[in-house]
């Protein structure tokens, strides 16, 4: 873990897109993995899908655009399991204010690469494609989108 690295996640916690920027340009990495750790639970946060749980649509591209892969995953080993999410799945399920996924960040990150078939782990249970569709909120324009990108194939 490099400083400026921390900043960029720091800047993407807070939704901070001068912050942002202003570290990549000083070398932080679009794949820097946040650590976080406790006596029960270590999480490992792609600063990637820490955006697309905030729904910063303009953070995922800038990251993006700086080379984040698009099929990085949330890590989490707990004591009672381990959960392994892709940036996809964070992107359609988001969390704080916002309340309902965007159709713009899943398409930006389908256009970079990610794979709308990468299962979602929890707790040692696959979860496959079928649950990405279902995460969409049955929100029609998010189904054809994944499904347009190969959901279900």
């Amino acid at each position: 873990m490099s400083g400026i690295d921390e900043r960029l996640f720091q800047a993407v916690r807070t939704d901070d897109v001068d912050a942002a920027v202003a570290a990549l340009k000083s070398g932080a990495s679009a794949n820097y993995i946040h650590v976080e750790e406790d006596t029960t639970v270590r999480d490992r946060v792609p600063v990637l899908y820490a955006a697309c749980k905030k729904q910063n649509k303009e953070l995922v591209e800038l990251l993006l655009a700086h080379g984040a892969d698009p099929n990085a995953e949330y890590d989490q080993s707990a004591t009672w399991g381990s959960e392994h999410e892709p940036c996809l799945f964070g992107a359609l399920s988001p969390s704080g204010p916002v309340k309902h996924p965007s159709a713009e960040i899943v398409r930006a990150l389908l256009e970079s690469g990610a794979d709308p078939n990468v299962p979602r782990v929890w707790r040692e249970n696959f979860n496959n494609e079928v649950f990405a569709i279902n995460r969409a909120w049955g929100n029609q324009e998010l189904i054809a989108l994944l499904r347009a990108y190969g959901a279900g194939k």
